[in-house]
């Protein structure tokens, strides 16, 4: 997922896979952070067992966007 694709979702939660292009990073690595160092994500996230989602809303807070 691109930031413009983002910014024109309707998603209310996002998960690892549509953020990580964004940051650069692999969407398995953002579940790892948020599983055993979730201080290093920066940004509101929630887990339910081995799913990470992220509130679309809040992320693009965290990057400075708004709506």
């Amino acid at each position: 997922m691109t930031l413009d694709e983002l910014r024109s979702s309707d998603k209310i939660m996002l998960s690892p896979k549509d953020v990580a292009p964004i940051l650069g990073v692999d969407p398995y690595t953002i579940s790892l952070l948020a599983r055993d160092m979730p201080e290093k994500l920066g940004f509101h996230f929630m887990r339910s067992g081995n799913r990470t989602k992220i509130p679309r809303k809040a992320f693009l807070a965290w990057l400075g966007e708004t709506e």
